[in-house]
């Protein structure tokens, strides 16, 4: 009999079925799917956006170049083309040309057309004041010459003791005959092979050294000979001196780019006399009138005011990372202006005071550079530096007027008499020189400072003050009632002091004319004003390789002088050279050549390497390379000079500048085209940094290229937007993994008996029970 009259029924101690999975694990499935769907779209789009989010092929447009090179600042290119086979490319903007053909004088629009010019003229443009000041030295000059006469070389080698040259022999020894029965007392070098792209010169330099009236002066000529397609050529740099041949750079760029060609066949003819031939190797130069002079300035000027951008890129801009770098240390660059006054008194030798020198002044310009975004600037310490003799230079030759000219002169002749420095002839010849504005006597006259011993020198009232250029406004000096000079200060010009230099200031110009070097000139400016300035990033090794590129940015002067008598240029100048030698200077500084000189007022300049870090500042122009390979050059001080002066100040390089920042992640996307972030970049870097006078017109032209083939503003904003998207897919994704993992391992359906739901996850305690059954 069974209990309760049923027989006892086993017991199922097999789980029952798994109930179906629960709704939220299903939810989370799909989410997991729909979100992995949208992770591999959104990855798709951003490599398809970001493959087309720059239309940068590594060329500049022009359009993107003038924004450097502007039309108030871009290269007037002009060319002088002669039927005798040369041609000339000159910077209009700079540089005045002449050309003389059929005993007439051509100038401006005139030189468009192509002549018999027998003789070319290159020479600076030359300010209003200038022209009108009576102690002003005239600038060198390229005169380019070549003749007509078909038979010259017939005529030239049948002269005695000819015969047997080689023709470029024969050229030169006309040449050196011609310049000796001039001056029997110049000294002629030796002749050196020089190259100038594809054509040989043989170079000659003629050196005057003037003794006369107790006065030493010196001026050189270089002369560069060739023979092109059998006819004879003569390029000569004049009128070289201590105090201008900073300028000769300028000319001698324009000789290293004249090329040639064929003389047309009718140009070339039998001549009856020697006249074109004599004209060749004659240094008297031809007359140019003054109306000449005044035509190429009006026509230079029509010129350009209608200026359109030009086809042709400088190569200093054609790839687009040379113009990033350019472009991005542009508002890190300033010109220096430095006024200094003093009364200076001049002992004689036996002890006695002897004449007085009262308000003394010198105005400086210069280029510097932002190293720290406190506004710590670097520039060369000759731009705020005066010696002595500097000093009574500028009291000669910086008059106010012309009676004040003669009155000043006056009192140091006066001094050099009293001293027996020289003796009343020479005083009365070099007064008689300078009202003929003999150049000779001119230099003489610059000299004469030279002459007296610095122990003899005593300086009072001397006042130093300083002003910093940070955008195109121009500098601007007030004369006032004394005959002191004084700064319009500005919000965009500021004062500024002078923290530290290091400067020789035994080396005159002089020195430096005849090949030494300075030993050091660095000095470190401050704005007074306190605000975040846009510094340069400086390299960690400033070693640079023979033969790369540098580039250098400064603030030139198109003529020689000052702030008040220069042509100065309102906006930044960017220039390139080759590195040709690195050699140790005075205190075993490294030093640097390059063969691409300097305008004047780049002393200070900024000098950067490939990838626009500074890597020096700009010094001084060189003669010639030390070791010779290059006709002239500037010399770059190594960067490390700025940071041992900066930490021997216990000051500290901030090198973290939020307007710089912003300014070169604008230019970044300018490059890219990415023109719609480009344009409200460049606009906040306005309002943040005003001095900063590229970034209006850069903003726009970014605005004026959206909606263009090379805009990728779209592409850009769907890069963005699929990066968004992505990281917000990926996150989701993954928490969704994470929860679904979450669930598996610990709240996951239980197993069900016959008395409910068993604990465990796999019927471990049911089989306990069975167990115990």
């Amino acid at each position: 009999m069974y209990p309760n009259q049923y027989p006892n029924q086993p017991y199922n101690t097999q789980p029952q079925t798994l109930p179906k999975k629960s709704s939220t694990t299903k939810i989370i499935f799909i989410l997991m799917i729909i979100t992995g769907f949208c992770l591999f779209i959104s990855v798709g789009v951003w490599i398809f956006c970001a493959s087309k989010s720059s239309s940068d092929n590594g060329k500049t447009p022009n359009e993107m170049a003038a924004l450097l090179d502007t039309k108030d600042s871009a290269p007037l290119n002009q060319e002088v083309k002669s039927s005798l086979g040369v041609s000339v490319k000159y910077n209009s903007r700079e540089l005045m040309a002449f050309g003389f053909a059929d005993g007439s004088t051509f100038s401006g629009d005139d030189l468009d057309e192509k002549r018999d010019y027998g003789v070319i003229r290159i020479r600076p443009v030359e300010t209003n004041q200038a022209a009108r000041d009576e102690i002003t030295l005239v600038s060198p000059e390229l005169r380019i010459t070549s003749t007509s006469d078909k038979k010259y070389w017939e005529k030239l080698l049948g002269k005695e003791g000819y015969k047997n040259l080689l023709k470029i022999d024969a050229l030169i020894k006309s040449n050196n005959e011609q310049r000796s029965s001039d001056n029997r007392s110049i000294e002629i070098s030796s002749s050196k092979d020089i190259n100038f792209k594809d054509f040989k010169y043989k170079k000659v330099s003629y050196t005057n050294k003037d003794e006369r009236y107790g006065v030493t002066s010196l001026r050189r000529e270089d002369c560069y000979f060739t023979i092109q397609n059998d006819r004879p050529y003569i390029a000569c740099i004049d009128n070289i001196r201590a105090v201008n041949f900073s300028v000769a750079s300028q000319l001698e760029q324009v000789l290293m780019n004249i090329s040639y060609s064929k003389p047309s066949e009718d140009s070339i003819v039998d001549k009856a006399d020697d006249s074109d031939n004599n004209t060749m190797t004659d240094s008297k130069k031809e007359s140019i009138a003054k109306s000449d002079v005044d035509t190429v300035k009006s026509d230079n000027k029509n010129k350009r005011d209608n200026k359109t951008i030009s086809n042709n890129i400088s190569s200093y801009l054609s790839s687009t990372s040379s113009f990033r770098n350019f472009a991005s240390v542009v508002p890190s660059v300033v010109r220096t202006g430095m006024l200094y006054c003093a009364d200076i008194k001049l002992t004689l030798p036996d002890g006695k005071i002897g004449t007085q020198l009262t308000g003394a002044c010198v105005e400086k310009a210069g280029s510097g550079f932002f190293i720290s975004s406190d506004g710590m600037i670097a520039t060369a310490a000759s731009n705020i530096n005066v010696t002595p003799r500097e000093a009574i230079r500028a009291y000669i030759t910086n008059p106010s007027n012309v009676e004040q000219a003669s009155e000043r002169l006056g009192r140091i002749l006066q001094y050099m008499l009293e001293s027996k420095l020289l003796m009343q002839t020479d005083v009365d010849a070099i007064n008689s020189g300078l009202s003929e504005r003999n150049q000779d006597i001119i230099e003489k006259i610059y000299m004469l400072a030279d002459m007296i011993d610095n122990d003899k020198i005593s300086l009072e009232r001397e006042n130093y003050s300083y002003a910093v250029q940070t955008s195109d406004k121009p500098i601007v000096i007030n004369r006032k009632n004394n005959g002191s000079l004084e700064f319009t200060y500005s919000d965009d010009v500021l004062e500024a002091e002078m923290i530290s230099k290091k400067y020789d200031a035994e080396k005159s110009q002089t020195d430096i004319f005849k090949g030494d070097n300075l030993k050091n000139d660095v000095s470190i400016l401050k704005p007074k004003k306190t605000g975040s300035y846009p510094a340069v990033l400086l390299a960690g090794s400033s070693t640079v390789p023979k033969d790369s590129l540098v580039g250098i940015i400064g603030m030139p002067m198109y003529s020689s002088g000052s702030i008040l008598t220069g042509q100065l240029r309102s906006t930044a100048m960017f220039k390139q050279g080759e590195a040709k030698q690195t050699f140790a200077g005075g205190d075993a500084q490294r030093l640097l050549v390059l063969n691409s000189p300097l305008h004047s007022g780049m002393a200070g300049s900024l000098a950067i390497n490939s990838e626009g870090r500074a890597i020096g500042v700009a010094s001084y122009n060189t003669a010639q390379c030390p070791n010779g390979d290059c006709i002239s050059g500037s010399v770059i001080r190594d960067i490390s000079e700025v940071k041992l002066i900066v930490k021997d100040n216990n000051k500290v390089i901030n090198h973290s500048s939020v307007v710089s920042d912003l300014w070169n992640n604008a230019l970044n996307e300018l490059i890219r085209g990415n023109y719609k972030k480009a344009t409200d970049q460049f606009i906040s870097v306005s309002r943040q940094y005003p001095q900063n006078y590229l970034a209006k017109s850069f903003a726009d032209f970014s605005k004026s290229q959206i909606g263009k083939d090379t805009d990728t503003s779209g592409m850009n904003i769907g890069v963005s937007i699929s990066r968004l998207v992505t990281i917000i897919s990926a996150i989701f994704l993954l928490l969704l993994i994470i929860i679904r993992l979450f669930i598996r391992l610990f709240i996951r359906p239980q197993a069900v008996s016959q008395y409910g739901y068993m604990t465990g996850s796999g019927g471990a305690a049911g089989n306990a029970f069975q167990q115990s059954q």
